[in-house]
């Protein structure tokens, strides 16, 4: 499986990225793969700040009494 960049509109769409369809030509399929980019982008997001969060502040972010312990 090969990685795509899914990038919005303000880059240039090349052979190796995916953008979201233009909502003037919205068709059933293409609102759908538009809101699951929407939700990728959510999701990322969500991800970065919580790796944030864990490597700056991880006693607060993360206190030991949350984790579980084998």
């Amino acid at each position: 499986m090969q990685y795509v960049p899914v990038v919005n509109d303000a880059f240039p769409l090349r052979e190796y990225t995916m953008k979201p369809f233009s909502h003037k030509v919205a068709t059933p399929a293409r609102k759908i793969f538009n809101y699951r980019v929407f939700v990728h982008h959510i999701v990322m997001a969500c991800c970065a700040l919580h790796n944030f969060l864990c490597s700056k502040v991880p006693h607060q972010y993360t206190p030991l009494e949350c984790l579980d312990e084998e």
